[in-house]
This record gives C-alpha cells, structure tokens and sequence, in this order.
C-alpha cells in the first residue's frame, strides 16, 4: 500500500480539526473510528450523528466488536449497533459534544449519495468537510466505504470489501500491511516506563544501557519487515533496523519513534537523513511507538509564594523564594514548594530536606506542600532531587549526608542550589539599658544598673534611655519593646525604636519589656491600655520576656551639688522656690568645686539663670534656656568669705535689672571658719556591703566626741530610716531585706559640725 507524506502526518499529528476520524461506514450500522493523533483519547462521551438519529458512543445500544472507546494513538475502534445509515443517501457527524449544531463540537463528518444534509454546513464551518454539495457516491449495501487517510473530500473516500476492525487498503494492488506494535515490557531496567497501553515509553540518559524491545501484533502482509526511528519533531529518519531489539541510551536526550514497516521489493527512500515523506513503493507502516530520553536534571526550586499565602500571619517569604523564616508555635506553617526542570519533567522528582550544612538528609518527600513546625527550631535547608530507578525513592539515604545521594550515578541528580528556611520560636530573651549608648548631656538620668535608672521628669529635658536586647534564637522574628505602669497592669505604649524618651510620662514608675512576636498586623497596638497579661496570653508567635527595666520618674530637685570626693550627686529636698545655703571650708581648693543646679519648669516661660556674686549684688553669668549651671565656684567669684547665689526669675529679655528680686534658688557661701577635718572624717565611714540584699552596716560611727546621724531615703526623698544615737556603739546595721530593688540614699550627719554626705546604696 503506497502512503503519501500527508498520510504519514495524519499519522502521527492528525488534523488541525479532526485528531479522530470517520475511518470506514457499512450500511449494516458499523462505523470504524481512527485516532490519527499521538496521545489516547477517551471517546466514550462522543456522539454519532445522521440526521435525524444519533446515539451516544457509550449508550446501551452501542457495541464495541473490536478495539476500544479509549482509543490509543494510531488505533482503530469499530462500533456496531448506529442501525440507521442508508447507503444510497445520507450523512455521519461525529461530536464531542450533544450541540449537533455548534462547529466547536462537531469532530468529523462525511456525507454520500446527492440530498442536501442538515450538518454539512456546521462541518463545512469547522473545516472537516470542504463544501456543502460534494457528496461520496452512493455505495453497494454490501459494501462500505472507507478512508484514504487525507482530505476532507468525497476523493479522500473509497468504496470496497470492509476492512472493519483492521487498517483501509486504497490500493487494492498493494497488499502491504504492517499489524500494530507495542513496547515489550519484559527484560526493561528500572529506570525504563513504559504506558500501559504499550505505545510510549521513558528512558533514563545515563551511565547504563536502556534496552527497548517491540512487539509485533499478527496479521503483517509483506515481503519485506524492519524497523524506522525517526525524529518526532519532524519525521526525519534517524536509524533503521531489521530487528525488534533497541538501546537508545547513546542517542542523548529528546523524543523518537519507532515504525514498523511491511513492504516490497520497488521499496525506496528509505535512508538516513530522509524524512518519511521520501518513502516510495509498496509499503504500510505501523503506528508509532514514542520513546523519550530524558536525562536526570534537578533543575532549580523555589517556595510558591502565592500557593503558600500566610495563613499564620507567621511566615515571611524572600522575593526570590528561595528562603522562608517560619514562627515555630504549635500552629502548622505549610510552604509550597516548586521546581522547574523542563528536560526531565517525565522523570521522578521528590524534595530533600537536610540540616543547615547538609550533612544529615531529615526527609525526602514527593509532595510539594512542606510543612516544617513539627521539626523545632533551627535551619534547614530543602533541595530537589531528579531520578528514576530507586525502589525505595531514597528511603535507604535518610540519616546520611545529602554527598551519598549526590554520588548516586544512575540515573540521579541533586540541585546545586536549595531553600533555606529558618524556624524560629518567639524568645523576648534579655533586655537591659546601654549605658554606654545612653548619653546625659544635662546630667538628668542616673543609671543604677543594667535594669534600674532613674530621670527626671516635667522639666521638659530628655531624657532618652537606649535599651537594647538579646535573643539569639528568634533574630528573624519581629521584636517590640513594651512599656508598663509599675505593676504591669496597664501597657502604656509599644514602640520598634530602642531609644526610648519617657520625660512626657511626668513622675512615677515605669517598666520596659522585650516582646519577640510575628503575626500581629498592628504590632501590638490593640493591646495598648490593657494589661501585660494579656499580652502573655497570646498563643501564636508571642513571648513576653520574664524581667524588664525599671525606670523611676522623679520631678526636679534643687539644688543638686556634685562632691569631687566621691563624685556622687548629693540631693537636698527643699522647694526650689526656697533659700538654701551651703557652707564650704575656705581650705578646699575652689577649682575643684563644682556646683549643678537643675530646676523644674512649672510652665514653658522663658527662665533666666543668674549668678551673682552676694557681696557686692553684681551679676556674674546669665545662661538663656539652659536648665543647669555648671561652674567651678573659682569662676563663679568667690572670694574668701563671700558668696554666690543663684537666682531664677521669669523675663521677657535679657534684663539686667532687678536681679536681687528674683527667686532665690540656693547659695553658696565659703566659709574660713570650717576645718576640713569634720568632713573627711565622717567621708572615711565604712559602709557594707554595697549592694546588698538583706543588711548594710555601718563601722566607725561613733570614736571620741563624734557622734553621727544615720538617715536613709528613697529617691523620691521619702525617709525610711534615722538614727542619731549618741552611744559609743561605732556600729550600726540597717534591715533592708524587706525593702524593694533599686537605689536608696544614705545620709551621714557629722552632729557635732553639722558636716553631711550622702551616699547611694544598691538593694539587689
């Protein structure tokens, strides 16, 4: 039988309208159907059609004498039972659809005898059938008429002997015909797959050998038998064989089929380089069988960012989807991975997730929604594997470094990159001030320890405290600083910024804390005027860290006098609005003297400092809009027995008058008449241990005639303790085991000169 290239594309493409054909009718009711496509297609839903009968292919009066309503690719069905054809005049429509009148739905169609048919124009319109009035002839009713194998025209049809159940012979003096063929699966390797109806096959390009073997259905006529590879692409001609037995491995990757073909001697075109096209003589070819050469290949992954989402709110993805911090908390936190590999997509492909330096495979997996809570935290990392052949799937190499799997050469390939996701459960860790950080330009901040300061508050100075934190297991998680009222029953404020300003807070107690969390779109703000436990309470991605810092708010005290002794700040509670003198010993070296004054704003007037010399009411310095007065008492003009006093007044300008009417804040005077001997005794006093957590003691109280007065206050300047015994005891104990953390102030009263130092005391 002579086939003509349009026939070998029917063949193995179809046409662009009609992938199954009308291949053959007889009057008795059969109908011979082709798939003249590559790939199977499921018919049982299709419609036979001649106006005005039809029947569905899988209705209960249909039979099927041979083949399959799932019909293969190169295959041929015939169907008994459409009892209504006339072999003299009629039509046959074929349908995907039960729309008899849509283009979209009618498949292919055929028409005899010379009456004008009410489907020819629907086919006409899809393009299966070339014009309305071209009619194949009227056949014998002992006949059928059969298909040549292209057209769309009554001369693409014959009238002869049936042929049903077997391929058409349009060429009566060409007896050639080659039976189907199917792929043996018997002897294949493990990295070979074959379909289950025997027309494709997979193979693995690599290191070992892909033997495929072809079954021959019976029924061949022909002198002469062999095998034609060819390119599926293009039907050019890549190998001929005489034998069944293939290795195809050598040949690289890509798409081939195999032909079996039935011919005689005049047989030509057959070589290398050829096409199928160039094929003459008498010969019929089989359907083809298609193998595809695949060589493993990983190709590249990534996290499916859309198919994941976040239904968490606990998940962040990187734009490049190649790492993913997930928030380790009891709820699951699937991500949806991706692969693309577009050479070995027939191959199997499955996820490997290893431990951050890959020297331990955790899991392997083929489905691509991961879900990494249950593993803790940690890092991981997840890389794509292509293979075929491993009857475990790489079970045998979980526990193993993820270099085993890579040394895999049959068949495998490990991806050169992978996605990192880090797991990570909310931690508040530690927090604490920097001290270092922290600056105090105006010398309004103390700073007790890493947890405990105290600022003064209300007198519209900064007092920036920074904080910082550490919670190396949760670095990737979002971190707030939470502030409270004292007893953590009111949240105040949350805020990113680690520098934090609490002068608008006025007096009181305060307390900052660390908040590691992911997932709250407004950051904790809804919180805010509720208490901290509730905060706590949060289940997802939350945690509240156990200490914080305390932060004393005390109003402004006047005057503040810094001691170079021991460089500790003295604080006297008087009004600021009163006179308050300081006597220094003429003896002291006046350079050395520094004196601080910090005032409290009662509103945003514009004050004025002065200091003026007392002996003789001139001004000595003024300073606009500055809340301290730092000056040695040398600069300030103090002679001998003389004094300066520090006025603050409210003004409009810089007036130079009227100075000695201004508030009195304090004065200090210098006094010959003091020895300094008082002062550095009682400065000597012992006083331990500092800090404590129960007692503090005091040795050397009391030698000779000095008798000393004991007092201890709050920074607030509430007295908690006094004791001016006058016994020789020299040792006295103070119980502060029951008092609250923090700093207190000691004062020592030398009764005899009336001398006082303050010192600060650390109760842990």
């Amino acid at each position: 039988m002579k086939k003509m290239l349009s026939l070998i594309i029917l063949l193995v493409f179809g046409y662009a309208q009609a992938q199954i054909v009308i291949n053959e009718v007889k009057e008795n009711g059969s109908v011979e159907l082709k798939n003249l496509g590559g790939s199977t297609v499921d018919i049982s839903t299709y419609w036979l059609c001649d106006f005005p009968s039809y029947r569905q292919l899988n209705s209960s009066t249909i039979t099927v004498p041979s083949g399959s309503l799932n019909l293969a690719a190169g295959a041929i069905v015939e169907i008994a039972g459409f009892d209504f054809i006339d072999s003299a005049d009629g039509e046959l429509g074929l349908y995907a659809t039960n729309d008899f009148n849509s283009s979209s739905a009618i498949v292919d169609y055929i028409q005899w005898g010379s009456g004008r048919h009410r489907r020819a124009s629907v086919a006409v319109s899809a393009g299966v059938w070339n014009a309305v009035t071209r009619f194949i002839p009227a056949f014998d009713a002992n006949l059928s008429i059969q298909y040549s194998g292209t057209g769309n025209n009554p001369n693409a049809y014959f009238e002869a002997t049936d042929t049903l159940g077997r391929e058409n012979n349009p060429d009566p003096s060409c007896e050639a015909f080659a039976a189907n063929i199917t792929i043996n699966t018997r002897g294949l390797n493990n990295t070979t797959t074959v379909t289950a109806d025997g027309l494709s096959a997979v193979i693995c390009i690599d290191n070992q050998s892909d033997p495929i073997d072809i079954r021959v259905a019976s029924g061949s006529i022909g002198t002469n038998r062999g095998f034609i590879v060819t390119d599926a692409s293009n039907n050019q001609i890549l190998g001929l064989s005489s034998n069944n037995h293939f290795n195809l491995n050598g040949a690289g990757t890509g798409i081939c089929e195999i032909w079996y073909v039935r011919y005689e001697n005049d047989f030509g075109g057959n070589r290398i380089g050829n096409t199928l096209d160039d094929l003459t003589g008498c010969f019929d070819l089989s359907n083809p069988v298609r193998i595809i050469r695949e060589a493993a290949d990983a190709g590249t992954i990534a996290i499916d960012a859309a198919a994941t989402g976040n239904p968490n709110n606990t998940t962040s993805i990187a734009a490049d989807g190649l790492s993913a911090v997930i928030c380790i908390d009891g709820s699951g936190d699937p991500l949806v991975v991706t692969h693309d590999n577009p050479g070995a997509t027939n191959l199997s492909y499955r996820y490997v997730i290893t431990n951050e330096d890959a020297s331990e495979i955790l899991n392997i997996t083929n489905s691509r929604t991961i879900d990494l809570s249950v593993a803790g935290t940690g890092t991981c990392q997840i890389w794509g594997w292509s293979y075929r052949g491993l009857a475990d799937n790489g079970a045998s190499f979980i526990g193993g470094p993820l270099s085993a799997l890579r040394a895999v050469e049959t068949c495998s390939d490990v991806s050169t990159m992978s996605i990192t996701v880090i797991r990570e459960a909310a931690d508040a860790g530690t927090i604490a001030i920097d001290a270092a950080a922290t600056t105090d330009a105006k010398g309004t901040t103390i700073i007790e320890n890493k947890y405990s300061a105290t600022i003064i508050a209300g007198d519209h100075i900064a007092n920036p405290l920074v904080v910082t934190h550490d919670n190396p297991g949760a670095t990737n998680l979002s971190y707030r600083y939470v502030i409270t009222n004292e007893d953590a029953s009111e949240i105040l404020n949350i805020t990113n910024s680690n520098t934090i300003d609490l002068e608008g807070a006025g007096t009181g107690t305060c307390q900052i804390w660390g908040w590691s969390y992911r997932g709250l779109a407004d950051n904790g703000a809804s919180f805010i005027g509720g208490p901290l436990s509730a905060l706590r309470a949060v289940e997802t991605c939350s945690d509240v860290s156990t200490m914080s810092i305390t932060v004393i708010r005390e109003a402004a005290i006047a005057p503040a006098i810094i001691s170079p002794e021991n460089d500790e700040m003295v604080r006297i509670n008087n009004n600021p609005n009163t006179s308050f003198e300081v006597k220094w010993s003429a003896s002291r070296e006046l350079n050395k003297e520094r004196l601080v004054y910090i005032y409290q704003l009662a509103t945003d007037a514009n004050f004025k400092n002065f200091l003026v010399n007392s002996n003789v009411g001139t001004r000595l310095s003024f300073v606009s809009n500055n809340r301290e007065i730092n000056k040695t008492l040398e600069k300030a003009g103090l002679a001998n027995r003389g004094s300066v006093t520090l006025y603050q007044r409210v003004v409009a300008s810089d007036s130079k008058t009227n100075a000695a009417s201004a508030t009195v804040a304090f004065k200090v005077t210098r006094d010959t008449t003091l020895s300094t001997n008082a002062f550095e005794s009682i400065s000597r006093l012992n006083v331990y241990p500092n800090p404590t957590r129960d007692f503090i003691n005091i040795s050397n109280l009391n030698s000779g005639s000095r008798n000393v007065s004991v007092q201890l206050f709050d920074l607030r300047g509430n007295q908690l303790y006094q004791n001016d015994s006058k016994s020789n005891n020299s040792m006295r104990k103070i119980d502060m085991s029951t008092f609250p953390e923090g700093v207190y102030l000691l004062k020592l009263i030398d009764l005899n000169s009336n001398k006082a130092i303050i010192k600060k005391i650390f109760k842990k």
